[in-house]
């Protein structure tokens, strides 16, 4: 109430219903011009609504950043943003209790990690691009012994990184996303950058525009209804198989679920202040699919095979997976020998995994008869109807799927009720991964597996994937 009776006050001392702003015409997603010369971006839409709930239109002029600060120093218009409030811009304008843009300061660069600089010491006597007239975080700003180029527009900083003519540049946050977004061709598969420090943006009021400073208290107080605009995690699809239980599978209402599903959305979690992962469950062979083409930036859980040559980076395992024979007949455990104990004998596998490299040489050759199932269930009625001699999976998901089957009311419970499951033969221990394409054209790929591994190092290392495993252990 106190606030409505305090804007009811000035606007009967304010006379003007329309004030015009300058803004910023390069700086996407804050502020730009679009195709007919209007400015367009998440401040001036705050702004917009700021000066509205006060009553007053808004009429925004998009100009280069050094206009813009000249027609509000000279009271052409009320203000500029995007104004960092430095010492020479707090003698020429007055600045508002809080600001309009909070933002990252970035390093980007495409030296190799461990090669090139990694934090903002490193920058001595290094090349640098910014951009003309722009103040960086205090930290940078204050930083000697960098040598910066500038040039016109974060968009030719960017250009001269990947075009290798500056080995590193300094840009914001949110200007690096939008540009990245809306110019494949800055795409660089060894793109990557560090943080420098934070910066705070402002509508610099000017000293000379009719009513400023009635207008910038009745501005401050109508703020306090609106946070600093940030910007907002970015959007990522992790994809996983959809039918890999105790793994990674779906529930009956549709939901994804399982050990490795549990301990990625822990995982995911830690990650929401860099990005917002959402979790997509698919056929194995369609996720596969995803990321050959780069449709996907990544998907779990494959095991390292050297044929996905479409695959470019491996996490961090987090877990050891044993993939085991498990036969029918018990005379074949007694002195189980690989390839020579399985020679001529069916053994299914689910369809799409490529479980060890020897196993699929043998396959290749002949050596064994390949059948696909779509998974453990179907693979182990398979085994206890005799229509295969083996089944070959992982032996936690295996024994899983067994004792769940066990305890249903399945048709083939009669059998299962006498049939011996038993491990044959162990192959071979494969670390599990979330693999990312080679071919995902996502902008911020190094820095997701920087910030994921980061993460799920620290969750392992808490011993969470042995408590997830035991409550499958226990069902």
């Amino acid at each position: 109430m106190r606030l409505l009776i305090f804007l009811t006050l000035f606007f009967a001392n304010v006379a003007q219903a329309t004030v015009v702003i300058s803004t910023e015409d390069d700086w996407a997603p804050w502020s730009s011009k679009n195709s007919r010369g209007q400015a367009v971006g998440q401040s001036v839409e705050h702004v917009r609504k700021i000066f509205k709930i006060l009553g007053i239109s808004t009429e925004f002029k998009a100009v280069p950043f050094s206009r813009c600060l000249i027609e509000a120093e000279e009271g052409r218009t009320l203000g500029c943003f995007h104004t960092a409030k430095t010492a020479k811009n707090i003698k020429m304008f007055d600045f508002p209790q809080l600001p309009l843009v909070e933002d990252d300061v970035l390093i980007y660069t495409t030296t190799p990690p461990g090669l090139g600089a990694s934090q903002l010491s490193d920058l001595k006597g290094q090349r640098v691009g910014v951009t003309l007239g722009y103040a960086y975080s205090p930290e940078f700003d204050a930083m000697a012994g960098i040598q910066r180029e500038e040039s016109k527009a974060d968009l030719t900083s960017f250009r001269q990184l990947v075009g290798d003519r500056v080995p590193y540049i300094a840009i914001f946050k949110g200007a690096a996303e939008s540009l990245l977004a809306t110019h494949p061709e800055l795409h660089r598969k060894n793109l990557r950058y560090f943080t420098v420090g934070k910066a705070q943006f402002y509508l610099a009021f000017s000293k000379k525009y009719p009513n400023s400073q009635k207008l910038l208290l009745q501005y401050n107080q109508a703020a306090q209804r609106f946070p600093t605009l940030r910007v907002q995690p970015l959007q990522v699809t992790v994809y996983g198989d959809r039918a890999y239980p105790p793994y990674s599978y779906v529930t009956a209402d549709g939901l994804p679920a399982g050990i490795y599903v549990e301990l990625l959305q822990e995982v995911f979690a830690n990650m929401k202040q860099h990005f917002s992962v959402k979790l997509e469950m698919v056929p194995w062979s369609r996720g596969l699919q995803l990321l050959e083409t780069g449709a996907a930036l990544a998907l779990f859980p494959p095991y390292r095979i050297p044929s996905r040559t479409y695959i470019d980076v491996y996490s961090e395992p987090f877990n050891t997976e044993r993939v085991v024979f498990y036969c029918s007949d018990p005379k074949l455990k007694e002195h189980a020998r690989f390839p020579d104990s399985f020679r001529g004998l069916k053994v299914a596998i689910t369809q799409g995994f490529v479980l060890d490299r020897r196993l699929a040489q043998q396959f290749e050759k002949g050596a064994f008869t390949r059948v696909d199932v779509l998974d453990n269930t179907q693979g182990l009625i398979q085994l206890a109807n005799h229509n295969v001699d083996c089944y070959i999976n992982d032996s936690f998901s295996v024994e899983w799927a067994f004792a769940n089957l066990k305890q249903s009311k399945h048709p083939v419970l009669q059998k299962f009720s006498s049939f011996n499951l038993s491990e044959t033969f162990v192959l071979s221990e494969q670390p599990a991964y979330l693999a990312f394409s080679e071919n995902s054209r996502f902008h911020d790929k190094q820095q997701f597996i920087k910030v994921f591994n980061t993460q799920l190092k620290k969750i392992l290392a808490e011993g969470r994937m042995t408590v997830i495993k035991s409550n499958y252990t226990a069902k």
